[in-house]
């Protein structure tokens, strides 16, 4: 009994110490059947260690990502480009990095000009890159 309550205690003190999570998002606003490269960039005014990254590609063969940077620091190894629609259900797993107010993420992308079923041709489309993670103000 004195175990199990003493785990259960660790457990809320550990919880208590969370840091508070955040998300970091850039977006980009595609014209659909109007293929084009872009670039998405943004920094942080807190201190950040970005966890997972979410793309929200709704198919595959939409936007290929040739470059994911985290504090100048390439994510992909290789010359290849990653489908977008393989990080729209699972999130891509980060880590290691912590990103102070004067570092930047970035990603090189390339929209093919492809028009998803359910979607019309020349309709706006705002793609987006989302960055989740654990941060701190100062």
């Amino acid at each position: 009994m004195f175990k199990s309550f003493k785990t259960l205690w660790q457990n809320l003190l550990k919880e208590q110490h969370k840091p508070p999570w955040f998300a970091l998002s850039v977006s980009h606003e595609l014209v659909l059947g109007e293929a084009c490269n872009f670039a998405l960039n943004s920094s942080t005014d807190i201190l950040f260690t970005p966890e997972q990254l979410h793309l929200n590609a709704p198919s595959m063969g939409l936007v290929l990502v040739r470059e994911i940077k985290i504090c100048n620091v390439s994510m992909m190894v290789g010359t290849g480009a990653i489908d977008a629609f393989a990080y729209s259900k699972g999130e891509l797993r980060l880590g290691g990095f912590e990103m102070y107010p004067a570092n930047r993420i970035s990603l090189i992308c390339e929209y093919t000009g492809y028009v998803p079923v359910g979607y019309n041709l020349s309709q706006k489309y705002t793609f987006s890159a989302t960055f989740k993670g654990a941060g701190k103000t100062f």
